[in-house]
This record gives C-alpha cells, structure tokens and sequence, in this order.
C-alpha cells in the first residue's frame, strides 16, 4: 500500500491533468489535521460523490466537527473523484486517500497491517439517495496495493 508521502508524490504528477485539481488537496479553512500517533480512533468519513458536492453536506460536517472534538479520535475525509481524477488515479494505482493527510485506505486489520499503525479503523459510508449508491461501491473499489 502506498504510504502518504507516496500519494503525495503521485498527486504533484497528475493533479495538473485535471479539470479542477483543488477537489483533491485538502487544506481548507477550519480543516483539521490530528497527530496519527497519539490518536487510538480514526475514521475516514468517505462522501460518495464529488468534492464539490460532499463539502456542503451539514451531516458530514458535524460528525467532522464532533469527532475532531475529541482528543482520542480523529476523521478525515474522502470524496469520490470526477471523471478525470478517477482515470488518473486508476491509471497510477493511487488508491482513494484522505484530504488531510493523504492517508490511504481501505481499512486494515490483517495481521500484515494492524489497525495500530496508522490505519483507519472505521469508515461509515453516506448517501443521501438512491442512485448514488453505485458512487459508494466505486469509492469502495479505487485500487489498492497491499
């Protein structure tokens, strides 16, 4: 599985392919960015659909807010890429990461990736409707390496 620093690498490469690169960067005003190694829970809050729809979504922003409240638990968020990010991220084998810290998921707990070392533990998936259940089962298969 490719490591943080990796993704970040691969996105400098190919975030200028795309239509809108700022979809994929994170860094947003009031985002929170939490220390993976004193934190025990950790959620990958997975929006199924693009950034620029998940953003404005109020229940994915308070349970943001209420987790990253806490100081044992962090969350992070991930959206589903448009288009064109999706191709490049399936051309690089870069698998769907969190805009905070670029951590990559599925969620880990084999033996060969214990949750302990710097996985997410949880990931509730959201959609408000419907049709958009084939966005959460394509978040769901972005490529992995393991």
């Amino acid at each position: 599985m490719l490591t943080p620093e990796q993704i970040e690498a691969s996105l400098e490469r190919i975030l200028l392919k795309v239509q809108k690169p700022g979809r994929y960067v994170g860094g947003e005003l009031n985002s929170v960015v939490k220390d993976w190694d004193k934190t025990e829970t950790r959620v990958a809050l997975v929006f199924p659909d693009i950034y620029d729809i998940g953003i404005s979504n109020l229940g994915l922003q308070i349970l943001y807010d209420l987790i990253n409240q806490r100081p044992d638990a962090l969350a992070e968020r991930a959206y589903a890429p448009w288009v064109d990010m999706e191709e490049q991220i399936r051309a690089n084998t870069i698998p769907l990461y969190s805009l905070e810290t670029n951590m990559p998921w599925p969620i880990s707990i084999s033996s060969a990736f214990p949750c302990r070392m710097r996985r997410f533990i949880l990931m509730p998936l959201t959609y408000s409707t419907w049709p958009k259940f084939h966005y959460a089962l394509n978040s769901v298969a972005m490529p992995t390496r393991w």
